[in-house]
């Protein structure tokens, strides 16, 4: 059974459509930020502890707080490279 106020109850229902789409876009949007911010923190990463000299397939592996992160370089095509980042124990966030 409809409501008496057909006009109000659709306005309302396309009104929750509508911000339920703007709200999925916004976090679409937000974790593609996210996604590149974290792209760009392994590539940076990644450049900072293999050395230029580094061959495809190679692993490097440092000490770091608690944990030790092995770098790989998996990918070089001229100044673009692709690592793997790996921790082997995870550290606690730094406070």
């Amino acid at each position: 059974m409809r409501p008496e106020n057909i006009n109000a109850k659709t306005n309302e229902l396309v009104d929750a459509f509508n911000r339920a789409v703007a709200g999925l876009d916004k976090a679409r949007n937000e974790v593609q930020s996210r996604e590149v911010d974290l792209l760009d923190a392994k590539n940076a990463l990644g450049k900072w502890f293999c050395p230029d000299d580094a061959k495809v397939g190679e692993t490097f592996s440092i000490w770091y707080g608690d944990g030790m992160i092995s770098v790989t370089l998996k990918q070089q095509l001229g100044d673009n490279c692709d690592f793997e980042i790996f921790w082997r124990k995870h550290p606690s966030p730094r406070k």
